[in-house]
């Protein structure tokens, strides 16, 4: 999917409908034909949700890519990449480099 196509063609067509949508005659009719649905089919509500629906997809999205399909949450992975001193320039002890678990400083 193109995100940023997706994204901008959403925001160009939620200003459209916003402002053809303000009138009060059309509010209204809105509140005549939905009743207590009228709040639902207003711009602004329905610009919230997309844009949750987009926020999530994106977080979705770096879930899947950098943590499920690169394993970067694999101890070995991350050791491998992350832990080289040689790589990374820091000092790391004895169990960090060569131990089975990773270690959590204290100050986190």
């Amino acid at each position: 999917m193109n995100e940023p196509l997706v994204s901008w063609t959403f925001l160009i067509v939620v200003l459209v409908w916003g402002s053809c949508t303000r009138s009060i005659e059309y509010q209204q009719g809105l509140t005549r034909k939905c009743g207590k649905f009228a709040p639902f089919l207003q711009w602004y509500f329905v610009a919230g949700f997309c844009l949750l629906l987009f926020f999530t997809r994106t977080l979705w999205d770096v879930i899947r890519f950098e943590y499920i399909h690169m394993n970067f949450l694999n101890p070995d992975q991350y050791k491998e990449q992350h832990l080289d001193p040689d790589k990374t320039h820091i000092g790391l002890s004895h169990d960090e480099q060569y131990g089975n678990v990773l270690t959590i400083p204290s100050f986190l």
